[in-house]
């Protein structure tokens, strides 16, 4: 074995052993509908001059948007250019942004990030900068000057505060949150991205909210910074071990990193070599405490006083060295056992079960350490005793063969090993356990749909019948198998629903909200697809309202009514439940029916205490409608439109804007979550409603 040099960093910890989950301890598990964390609104979460958005996430899905799973949110975008968060979607595109006095300010990375992986994110703003941060690198910037604008929402974690036109939830885990109200550097994200923040860190004074979610129960979120801003768990949402990299105490490199030693107070330390793959960024993390899982396939114990683990950033499947010096640790150095020292490893803190590094091994007695080449891939490490020495596989031979085992042939059943120095260095111990079995016979069945076929010892079959052929069996000996196939027809069927005007249907995999024929193709009981044809059609409510002197009365007989005030954000008239209404007031009103299946809401009608005037409805039209993004509003008779305002369906103006000489306007709906608005003309005293539908 040849000594490797290593160029160590060296960064001093202790393993004091804090009230709190070992290493990254729990994480909440966000199924994307439903699920999120509520902190409520306070001055300390409010910052208008520089901020930082932290956490550690893993999607399971991503939505097509880059701001369609939310991480962290305290905007209130329907209301107003105020607040902040941090999301991501887009196949990993991660988005910072922030409101202002006259506009939003946003910057978004590249679409790097993937599926179920672990990424610390991180957005800062400094008063001119706008940054975002995937693994403490720095991967958009955009400049701003100015202030920002405080949101009186409440902050959420998991999905969007104003969930109006939707609430864009994360879909998988978030955990350790942090919220500043100062702009961190890159060198202090990156310090901090793998272990958890204390009274010591540099800013800590400017720590607005820390959420660790290490409770793994209940729906109590504690903050673990200075202001005790505790948050409240919604939703079906689950605890579940996080896979963060968080640790007590850590070093880190990056650039070019190649050697990293983490140091602890009792002496012993930690050191990683990198063998090959360019990592761009590499972090070793320690943990002074038990795990929270001490299964192991060791032949002897795991020593539980700490452990550590890796995170690599960048590169092509980076390989590195590890050792272990145990000096200082009793349990180790003063072992009868000392010559069974081995690691453990698992994946991270999901891990349940720590499992042998047995190839590349070796162990210095004198030295104290022990040492492991050529591991791949972010892992933790704990200590413990094994007295397998070497990769050890198995391997199954048909009597009569013959196994060449690194140039040696093997025919009988034993076990074999093998000695290979590599090129770093490293020697690489090899065994195979070799079992000899006899060739076998068997059957086997299959069913398959019409039109699908199944390949049979190089046979493609589509027909129902019983073949026989020659194969390998399972133990790896040939075999004369009797396959019996059968073909199933498959299936077909019609559907028809009937939906309100602006609801949805789920069909299969498409959500739908217009009335039409659809087709959609569903895994049948007898495991072949089967086609579902849906005819969809909306059910019809007459919301026409006749007008007697000063009485307005819904035509139509329905379950209930609700007589509302259109010039009043649609208030609801208390008591006004019957089919008629006379106002006591001249205004515009409109009535909602129900007939006990769905509820639409009538136009607006304008009553005045002598009569009513409603021809302004006849010049009117609006096209196209249902549209997707602008729509034309004209009056017919080339008079002027006046004062038009589009407003949502709980009255909320979204939109206003007077046309004192013109006779049409574009109406612009980007931006619109999909669903009924009411655009409201008034003109020399007259007003009018009128439906619109976004797509």
């Amino acid at each position: 074995m040849r000594t490797l040099l290593f160029a160590l960093i060296t960064v001093f910890c202790s393993h004091f052993v804090y009230s709190q989950s070992p290493g990254s301890g729990y994480a909440l598990d966000y199924a994307g509908s439903g699920d999120y964390v509520s902190v409520p609104n306070n001055a300390a979460l409010n910052p208008t001059g520089q901020l930082t958005l932290e956490a550690w996430v893993k999607a399971d899905s991503w939505s097509p948007n880059s701001w369609g799973n939310v991480i962290i949110s305290k905007d209130g975008w329907g209301s107003g250019e105020a607040g902040y968060t941090l999301r991501c979607g887009a196949n990993g595109t991660l988005s910072f942004m922030f409101g202002t006095t006259t506009s939003w300010k946003e910057v978004l990375s590249t679409p790097q990030m993937v599926l179920n992986t672990w990424y610390h994110v991180a957005g800062t703003f400094d008063g001119t900068s706008v940054k975002c941060y995937i693994n403490g690198v720095l991967s958009g910037t955009t400049n701003y000057t100015g202030p920002m604008l405080a949101s009186t929402y409440s902050l959420a974690i998991g999905r969007i505060t104003y969930t109006s036109g939707g609430t864009r939830n994360f879909d998988g885990q978030i955990d350790e949150v942090r919220v500043w109200n100062t702009a961190l550097s890159q060198a202090t994200i990156q310090e901090y991205m793998t272990k958890k923040v204390t009274p010591s860190h540099v800013n800590y004074a400017n720590l607005s909210g820390y959420w660790k979610l290490d409770e793994g129960t209940g729906t109590a979120c504690a903050d673990s910074g200075p202001n005790n801003l505790a948050g409240t768990r919604n939703g079906t949402g689950t605890w579940g071990y996080s896979g963060a990299a968080i640790g007590d105490a850590n070093t880190f490199a990056y650039g070019t990193p190649s050697a990293l030693t983490l140091t602890n107070a009792d002496g012993s330390s930690f050191q990683t070599q990198v063998i090959g793959g360019s990592p761009t960024g590499f972090h070793i993390y320690s943990v002074g405490q038990v795990p929270n899982s001490t299964t192991e396939n060791l032949s002897g114990s795991l020593e539980t006083t700490r452990y550590f683990g890796t995170f690599l950033i960048g590169g092509t499947n980076p390989s590195y060295s590890v050792t272990y010096n145990y000096a200082g640790v009793p349990a180790l150095e003063s072992s009868p056992q000392e010559d069974d020292i081995r690691l453990a490893y698992r994946l991270n803190n999901t891990g349940t079960s720590w499992s042998r590094l047995n190839n590349q091994f070796h162990t210095d007695t004198l030295g104290n350490y022990t040492f492991r080449c050529g591991v791949t891939g972010r892992r933790e490490f704990a200590a413990g005793f094994d007295s397998l020495q070497y990769a050890l596989t198995n391997s199954v031979i048909c009597q009569g063969d013959t196994l060449q085992y690194f140039g040696t042939p093997i025919t009988s059943a034993g076990l074999y090993t093998h000695v290979t120095t590599l090129s770093n260095g490293c020697d690489s111990i090899v065994g195979v356990e070799v079992s000899v079995t006899p060739s076998a016979s068997g059957s086997d069945s299959a069913t398959i749909c019409s039109g699908d076929s199944v390949l049979f010892e190089q046979q493609i079959l589509t027909t129902s019948g019983i073949y026989t052929g020659v194969f390998p069996a399972a133990n790896g000996c040939d075999s004369i198998v009797t396959f019996n196939l059968t073909v199933t027809a498959p299936l077909q069927g019609t559907d028809n629903a009937v939906i309100c005007e602006g609801d949805v249907y789920q069909f299969g995999s498409q959500t739908l909200t217009l009335p039409g024929s659809y087709a959609e193709t569903f895994s049948a009981v007898n495991g072949c697809d089967s086609l579902v044809t849906l005819s969809l059609s909306w059910h019809p409510i007459d919301t026409s309202v006749a007008l007697n002197t000063n009485t307005l009365s819904a035509n139509l007989v329905a379950t209930s009514y609700q007589w509302l005030v259109c010039n009043n954000g649609y208030f609801p008239i208390p008591g006004q439940t019957g089919q008629s209404f006379t106002p006591g007031s001249n205004g515009s009103y409109a009535v909602i029916v129900n007939d006990g299946v769905c509820s639409d809401t009538s136009g607006c009608h304008f009553v005045l205490a002598i009569g009513i005037t409603d021809g302004l409805q006849e010049t009117l039209r609006v096209s196209p409608n249902p549209s997707s993004s602008t729509v034309k509003l004209e009056r017919l008779d080339g008079m002027t439109l006046g004062r038009v305002s589009l407003n949502g369906i709980d009255g909320r103006v979204l939109q206003a804007k007077e046309f004192a000489f013109e006779s049409q306007a574009l109406i612009d709906l980007e931006g619109l979550a999909a669903g009924l608005y009411f655009l409201s003309v008034e003109v020399n005293g007259q007003m009018k409603m009128l439906k619109l539908i976004k797509e």
